[in-house]
């Protein structure tokens, strides 16, 4: 739900978010370097007599303030906390639960000006279900939700979308994951994330939220249970294992959606040493982080790593990456691995295959939900053809990553983290023809 500003309101919007930012960065001129080094300043922040996180927590709540004067007032009522129908579809796990609000920003004479804002329901699991439900398939979506404002928020948001979650409540207020998009004075856009607020989770809370995972995994045998960002904080990092059981017990096909903002070694490397995934779908950043989850890579040289592969790809080598992923895929014994490339597509492997799908021309305007948008087209192409994880064909890797990088992309054509309709995809489809490329040679040799 995206709002434009007049030029009075953009230059007091701007002032007073810049005002907090300062206060909270001891000073200084708002500029390209000064929002740079923001995100880095609240999450390697040293600690102090108040701690790390109080600084994030009193950080959000300023800025919550600030931002709830924007608000249009009909979004702030009370939820209804109706009781959600279960549907014979993919079971989304959303662990986060958050709301975002993407501030589009911009600089001139060193002033911080907001052009417009974005408030979005947040989150990987919203962004998959809304995606799945402008397709017309059906799924349930299961979310850790507070009590406050901005919980009543995010789930209007979500019923205005189609989207009604199976919820379950915490005594807390649901996160708030505002973020910059924001314009240098060359015209480079920049997407900055400021705070994330987190709260443990109580035992009981867990119990429920677990239940009713199994609950609906039940209902729903031979279906996806896709696992987004991490376990929810206050459970052991092998939550993810556990729920991989619960699938595995009820017979769904896991597919695993990490987030790449935070740290998931531990998340992972359980997930993938004591259950399972059979379809991993991370950016490169991601990727990297499996591969030392599973030790494959140590730590200190994962940087380095990351860095020769990005450089490989600038030049059209993928070779170091379809053998990094042949290797994690054999240890883990993952069927489906799509890594998304940003510009340079996907790369999608099986145990046999390995094939790289470049992306369609498009002019980016916003990345964010692109990925969860492609996660939803790569649901879809598999029910539609039926895939069988144990029987995967050449051609079946083809079309779901084909659909995959066609629905991230026409995602990241749209402004303010809007999710693309079939009827942009399809329309990107006529535009651009993307032709995959086989890498089983390259690898080969």
């Amino acid at each position: 739900m995206k709002y434009e500003l007049t030029e009075t309101v953009s230059k007091e919007f701007g002032k007073a978010i810049s005002d907090l930012l300062n206060k909270f960065h001891q000073g200084g001129e708002v500029d390209q370097q000064f929002l740079g080094e923001t995100q880095g300043k609240f999450y390697s922040l040293e600690a102090n007599d108040k701690g790390h996180e109080l600084q994030n927590e009193l950080f959000s709540q300023e800025l919550w303030q600030i931002i709830k004067e924007q608000m249009p007032s009909d979004l702030n009522q009370e939820h209804d906390n109706a009781p959600a129908t279960l549907h014979k579809g993919s079971i989304i796990i959303e662990t986060k639960g958050g709301l975002d609000i993407i501030i589009d920003a911009s600089t001139k004479d060193g002033q911080f000006h907001i052009d417009s804002y974005n408030i979005d329901k947040g989150g990987l699991g919203p962004n998959t279900a809304e995606a799945l439900y402008y397709r017309k398939q059906e799924f349930n979506l299961v979310a850790l939700y507070g009590q406050g404002p901005i919980a009543s928020i995010q789930e209007k948001l979500l019923e205005a979308t189609g989207v009604k979650a199976h919820i379950v409540r915490h005594s807390k207020d649901t996160n708030f994951h505002p973020c910059f998009n924001f314009k240098d004075k060359e015209g480079l856009e920049h997407l900055f994330w400021i705070v994330a607020q987190v709260y443990p989770m109580q035992d009981q809370v867990l119990e429920q939220f677990t239940n009713k995972i199994d609950e609906i995994s039940k209902a729903n045998p031979g279906e996806f249970m896709v696992l987004t960002n991490t376990p929810p904080r206050g459970a052991k990092p092998s939550y993810f294992a556990q729920l991989s059981r619960i699938a595995k017990k009820n017979g769904n096909m896991v597919i695993y959606n990490p987030c790449e903002f935070v740290d998931t070694y531990l998340a992972d490397r359980y997930l993938f040493k004591e259950g399972h995934a059979d379809i991993i779908k991370p950016n490169l950043h991601e990727f990297f982080q499996f591969l030392v989850s599973v030790d494959l890579l140590d730590a200190k040289d994962m940087i380095d790593c990351r860095e020769q592969v990005k450089e490989e790809l600038e030049s059209g080598d993928f070779s170091n990456l379809a053998r990094l992923t042949a290797e994690f895929m054999k240890l883990t014994s993952t069927e489906i691995a799509i890594v998304s490339l940003d510009k340079h597509g996907a790369l999608v492997a099986s145990i046999n295959d390995q094939l790289h799908i470049p992306a369609p021309l498009i002019q980016v305007e916003c990345s964010s939900g692109a990925g969860d948008s492609g996660l939803a087209g790569l649901i879809h192409k598999a029910k539609e053809i039926n895939l069988d994880l144990n029987n995967i064909s050449q051609d079946d890797l083809i079309k779901i990553a084909t659909e995959f990088v066609y629905s991230a992309s026409a995602t990241a054509a749209k402004k303010g983290n809007q999710l693309a309709r079939l009827d942009e995809i399809a329309k990107l489809k006529e535009l651009s023809l993307v032709t995959p490329r086989l890498l089983n040679k390259l690898l080969a040799s």
